[in-house]
């Protein structure tokens, strides 16, 4: 598979705003005052990591997810649709479990990373309708 083949939907970088606020804000005021305000520190730099590690790549072979901590891979033909939930979107199964698609957008909005999902498993030949 190369690279060409397959597409990654990550998080947009202007996530990274508070837990790198949380981090150096925390940072700061354990230095200034008391050393358990340390603690904060390390919850914003796993949060950065969290956010640096979300992401839904799309290939051929199927469907792979990272919600930050662990890593899932579906393939194609356990897909049924694709519908909205708060915060994002889920692929439902022909069982009909909800799987999250992290980094993937439901709407009109400008980022309708939805849709794109739908039509490029479209072209590489994967049935995927959405459940508007």
């Amino acid at each position: 598979m190369t690279r060409a083949d397959r597409v990654v939907i990550r998080l947009p970088r202007r996530a990274l705003v508070p837990p790198l606020f949380v981090a150096l804000s925390s940072a700061a005021y354990a230095s200034a005052t008391h050393w358990a305000f340390g603690v904060l520190s390390p919850v914003g730099l796993l949060g950065m990591v969290v956010v640096l590690r979300t992401r839904t790549e799309l290939a051929p072979s199927g469907v792979t997810t990272c919600d930050g901590l662990r890593v899932r891979r579906f393939p194609w033909s356990s897909f049924v649709s694709l519908a909205p939930r708060t915060g994002g979107t889920v692929a439902v199964t022909a069982n009909g479990v909800r799987v999250p698609l992290p980094a993937v957008v439901w709407g009109k909005a400008r980022r309708n990373t939805a849709a794109f999902v739908v039509r490029w498993a479209a072209e590489h030949g994967h049935v995927l309708t959405r459940a508007d």
